[in-house]
């Protein structure tokens, strides 16, 4: 997946993520999901987004529009659709929900608008579907590159699904999305009515195959190799979890026996993330933990991991040198020792390393984004300057099921509840 300036949370700040852990496991997880991400996860979201892309393209393209005109055009339609919805079908499933609300409370004549008197959100460039689901949309090979157009399969899917709906009131969408302007957000109004029906509750027969084979199933996703394996992936999680509920270990462990006879390089991947996911989430816990510990002595916190845990950290038998090589190749190559050092240390039940080497991870981490550490050890003390907010930690036995990464697969699960798994 290659990620974009249109997609700025790819980029993490220092205040996030002080372990860099997230391109460790969504490096893992591109292995299972291949065009997800982890908000990208509403098949009406990716409707909006292909009729602002179209919009845009038809307004260029006949020259009542520039190419700078893109980004206006799909916020005006991003607003437009997103009232159409929620009067009309009283769907609430939509990014700025909240201002969508307000908007209406004040008057039900609303603006379309690009700008502040307009947006559905703060910063709806950056935090709506433009920023969110364009890179998604693009690896799954349903937009051109740079900020104008869709791919041949997705404008004449567009133009046989969607425009029909809108052609009797086309003049009038095409002027609002231009020019923007005030408009009545009721269900008689027959702008609202045919945005509405042209995006219905359920998906249609034709949209459940379009966006089954784009979507679930990547099916146009660089390295064919994976399109049939999510496919796989997506059917095993319909049968083998609910789709309603977030990912857990239970799950992955189920989904790594039940693809073993359907395909083994499925299962094998599953298995890596099960065994990652065995680090991480107790390095996550002890993390925050330490930063509720200001002023204490490292063998302090270990003594109260131990206290917690018990003698060791459950699931790390197997070796993890398998994986070090990609973490490596993810991060660097220091941080891919500390890796090693803290799984060994936490086997055995060293939290006292353990702690030490968290130190060093979150160091070595904020030092390549020219940030302080987040806690530091001074005069033999945890000198925290990020301090926590104080939580329990889980039990050792409720810790053998801690799983704290999505590695997208919430974002397939609830592709895949829209949608149905493939017949």
């Amino acid at each position: 997946m290659f990620l974009t300036l249109e997609d700025p949370r790819a980029k993490i700040q220092g205040s996030r993520d002080p372990l860099g852990a997230q391109p460790v496991w969504s490096g893992f997880g591109r292995h299972l999901v291949s065009n997800l991400t982890t908000v990208s996860n509403s098949v009406r979201g990716f409707t909006v987004l292909l009729l602002g892309r179209y919009f845009g393209e038809l307004l260029i393209g006949d020259g009542r529009a520039e190419e700078h005109d893109a980004l206006p055009i799909f916020l005006r339609t991003e607003q437009l659709c997103a009232y159409a919805r929620f009067v009309v079908n009283e769907a609430e499933d939509t990014r700025g929900i909240e201002r969508v609300r307000k908007f209406l409370n004040d008057s039900r004549s609303i603006q379309i608008e690009d700008g502040p008197e307009g947006w559905i959100l703060g910063d709806q460039k950056t935090y709506g579907l433009w920023g969110l689901f364009s890179v998604p949309a693009r690896v799954s090979g349903l937009l051109a590159d740079g900020p104008v157009g869709l791919t041949d399969v997705a404008r004449d899917f567009v133009e046989n699904e969607y425009v029909p709906h809108l052609k009797p009131v086309m003049d009038r969408v095409i002027r609002l999305v231009r020019h923007g302007g005030p408009v009545d957000a009721t269900k008689r109004n027959p702008v609202m009515k045919a945005m509405a029906a042209a995006m219905p509750p359920t998906q249609t027969p034709n949209e459940l195959a379009f966006y089954g084979s784009y979507l679930r199933d990547a099916s146009r996703a660089p390295g064919q190799h994976r399109s049939h394996r999510q496919q796989t992936l997506a059917s095993l999680l319909a049968r083998e979890t609910d789709l309603n509920e977030w990912v857990g270990r239970r799950d992955i462990i189920a989904l790594a026996e039940a693809s073993k006879a359907e395909d083994a390089a499925l299962a094998h991947n599953l298995r890596r993330v099960t065994r990652l996911e065995a680090l991480l989430a107790p390095a996550d816990l002890i993390f925050d933990f330490m930063l509720t510990r200001h002023g204490q002595a490292p063998s302090a916190v270990a003594s109260a991991l131990r206290d917690r845990w018990g003698s060791q950290v459950p699931n790390l038998d197997s070796r993890i040198d398998e994986l070090l090589p990609e973490i490596a190749d993810l991060t660097t190559s220091d941080l891919a020792a500390n890796a090693r050092v803290l799984d060994q240390a936490l086997h055995h039940g060293d939290y006292e390393t353990a702690v030490l080497t968290l130190l060093d991870w979150n160091r070595e981490v904020m030092a390549r984004r020219n940030a302080a550490p987040w806690v530091e050890l001074s005069n033999g003390i945890l000198d925290v300057r990020y301090r926590g907010t104080e939580s329990e930690l889980p039990s050792g036995d409720d810790l053998a099921f801690t799983w704290r990464n999505s590695y997208f697969l919430n974002s397939l699960k609830h592709v895949t509840a829209e949608i149905g798994e493939a017949a």
